[in-house]
């Protein structure tokens, strides 16, 4: 949550770089004489086009892991919504997660205190609007084979999917961060 947050500041501090560069070099246009003067490109018909400042380059993303010249793409979620029912849901959970420990502290055969199992994004967040800003809880999702990150923050409750299809557990989207255990994610992102 710190990094998504630490992402959105950078984005939000580029924009704010960029708006101010784009001023600065308007109003330099404007002192040396480059822009026409509102009232003469009126009159006079010499009005030119605003030229806005450079876009900052697109990150370099590293090349596909390549296999007998095709590009190997990470397996991504099933998503069975249509067919996944909460009878399916509880049984990959007690089938497939619960052998890997999912929802437990590493070291201890106690239940993690920020795990809730099955729980609906309603009641996780009657239950969130109770702490204070920065609280989460981890559940089963109610509607795929997978987990959710129930978080609180000031603006109000946010919910964020967890990848747990393959042998590690990841969100879903821009974080691609892989790990091995679900408290190992949230040992990652506290």
């Amino acid at each position: 949550v710190r990094k998504s947050k630490a992402a959105d500041e950078k984005r939000r501090s580029l924009a704010r770089q960029a708006r101010d560069d784009y001023r600065r070099l308007s109003l330099q246009g404007i002192h040396r004489g480059k822009q026409a003067d509102i009232s003469k490109g009126a009159t006079a018909g010499d009005r030119r086009p605003l030229q806005y400042p450079p876009l900052p380059p697109k990150p370099k993303l590293p090349p596909p892991a390549m296999a007998n010249g095709r590009a190997i793409r990470k397996e991504g979620v099933q998503r069975t919504m249509s067919n996944s029912t909460e009878e399916s849901i509880i049984k990959w959970f007690k089938e497939e997660q619960f052998p890997l420990r999912a929802g437990y502290l590493k070291t201890t055969d106690t239940i993690a205190p920020w795990f809730h199992g099955i729980l609906t994004s309603k009641k996780a967040e009657e239950l969130l609007n109770k702490t204070v800003p920065g609280s989460f809880l981890i559940r089963v999702s109610e509607k795929i084979k997978g987990y959710v990150l129930s978080y609180r923050s000031v603006e109000g409750c946010k919910h964020f999917l967890i990848d747990a299809s393959s042998d590690s557990y990841s969100f879903l989207g821009v974080d691609q961060l892989q790990h091995s255990t679900l408290a190992d994610l949230v040992d990652y992102h506290k």
